[in-house]
């Protein structure tokens, strides 16, 4: 006699409710993937709260996985949304200086077996004048403003983000969170109950009145965390002395005439001044530090580099660092809830798409759920550590050929796991294998960027002849510009 196993949904232990807090693109990104995923059965359910998101923002290639996985159509969501594609971003100091591109994408083909910068780095020391960017592919068709999406069956030699209009994403992402099942609650949150015991949440008080009871609590709040600061009162590490720019400041301006899919961040004294292209509008945005600039003066400077304005400006806060625990008791934290880092090459959405994801791969049922806390904080604790180095990275120059970190202009310690990375590349320009949010490709392209370039090269690179090197170089180059020249105009 066949017995069919009972379903999820007859699983006594099974979540019954999730709560998600926020009502900005992070938290409707939770709840729509839970909503998915989740068993026949379980509600999910989101506190439309206030959160405190920037006007707009970029994403790392990632997310295009994240939206099929959730079932959101590309093409609705740019329409909708007035979203553009991201090849990449172009880097500059002050006056323009050292103006550099990390587009998303590989760095050539192999020759002879060997990586193709490899060659490059013999070449170069040799005299030779090649521009390695001739073999990025993202970096090309960026700078052409030219776009395709790379094709399914074919090795892809280039990939793709979005910059995105926050509100409007948000909105988007309700619509088809609520097509799912979701369900949507407005108020604020003024207190909780929690169990005597374990000191899990059990429900949460609204400012009119009402209860909303659950078994799990997601907390997309933003930078108050409401759940995870407020109520559970969660260890933070503070970064701040590494990223003293707590403040900043967006506006929109009118929309580009030749809309590049590539976002631009150019180094002022107060921070970085970025630029991202949308279809309907333009969002500048400026970094700094509130101890050392006013709102008045940090206006002022964004108004003389954004020029027409199309909106009043926005202001948003935040503390650099990390929580030590995300996960605590039965409360997640994602997004800015749980990390703030420096959102110049990526932004909370990438660390909250992250932490929805590990969510789903640990997902928990009512019973004890430490061993899943453990295991999700690991891996969100090196995962925020590569987002940190990364974005210290930009902020590395070589003086007296030793790396230094400055930060706002004096020198500061690099954290060992970058000073190591550092160290690897500056010898023969090795890459460690890609095991976090960035791939081997992005290192090198912000690594030579910013002036940091190997002594030496990997000894195999000497078994290829220099003239078939040569030749090589010049048919690659014919390759990739061709390529990009074929792809349209974005």
């Amino acid at each position: 006699m066949l017995t069919v196993p009972p379903s999820a949904s007859d699983t006594p232990m099974r979540l019954r409710d999730i709560i998600v807090v926020g009502d900005g693109a992070v938290g409707w990104m939770a709840a729509a993937a839970l909503a998915r995923f989740t068993a026949i059965g379980t509600r999910v359910t989101v506190i439309a709260c206030a959160t405190d998101e920037p006007g707009a923002f970029t994403t790392l290639p990632a997310h295009t996985d994240f939206h099929s996985l959730i079932g959101i159509d590309e093409h609705a969501m740019l329409a909708t949304t007035g979203g553009t594609m991201r090849l990449g971003t172009v880097f500059a100091g002050e006056g323009g200086q050292g103006e550099h591109v990390h587009a998303f994408g590989d760095f050539g083909l192999e020759i002879g077996g060997v990586a193709l910068y490899q060659v490059w780095l013999r070449a170069r020391a040799a005299g030779q004048v090649i521009d390695l960017d001739d073999y990025n592919l993202a970096a090309i068709a960026g700078k052409m403003g030219r776009f395709a999406r790379p094709a399914a069956d074919k090795r892809a030699m280039m990939d793709y983000g979005y910059h995105l209009d926050t509100a409007r994403y948000a909105a988007f992402l309700k619509a088809h969170a609520m097509s799912l099942g979701v369900i949507c609650e407005a108020g604020d949150i003024v207190g909780a109950a929690r169990d005597g015991e374990s000191g899990a949440l059990v429900s949460l008080a609204l400012t009119d009145g009402r209860t909303v009871a659950g078994d799990l609590f997601v907390d997309c709040s933003g930078a108050s965390a409401v759940l995870a600061e407020t109520l559970l009162g969660t260890g933070f590490e503070d970064w701040s002395a590494l990223f003293p720019c707590n403040r900043a400041v967006s506006l929109g301006a009118p929309a580009l005439a030749d809309l590049l899919p590539l976002s631009t961040a150019r180094a002022q004294p107060p921070g970085w001044h970025c630029r991202l292209p949308l279809q309907h509008r333009t969002r500048h945005s400026l970094s700094f530090d509130a101890g050392r600039t006013s709102d008045e003066a940090a206006i002022g400077l964004l108004d003389s580099l954004a020029g027409a304005q199309s909106d009043a400006p926005h202001f948003t806060t935040r503390r650099m660092g990390r929580r030590q625990r995300p996960w605590t008791h039965n409360c997640i934290a994602l997004g800015s809830a749980a990390a703030a880092i420096e959102p110049v090459e990526a932004s909370e959405v990438d660390l909250a798409r992250s932490g929805i994801l590990g969510l789903l791969s640990l997902m928990p049922d009512r019973g004890p759920m430490r061993a899943e806390a453990d295991a999700f904080d690991r891996v969100m604790a090196l995962e925020t550590a590569d987002h940190r180095d990364f974005a210290l990275l930009n902020h590395v120059r070589i003086e007296k050929d030793d790396p230094v970190l400055r930060v706002a202009g004096e020198p500061s310690p690099l954290p060992d796991s970058l000073a190591n990375r550092i160290a690897l590349f500056r010898g023969r320009g090795r890459l460690l294998p890609h095991a976090g949010p960035w791939a081997p490709a992005d290192w090198l392209a912000v690594m030579l960027g910013q002036g940091i370039v190997p002594a030496s090269w990997d000894p195999l690179a000497d078994a290829i002849e220099p003239q078939r090197a040569h030749q090589n170089f010049l048919r690659l180059a014919g390759l990739f510009r061709q390529s990009a020249e074929t792809m349209p105009r974005h």
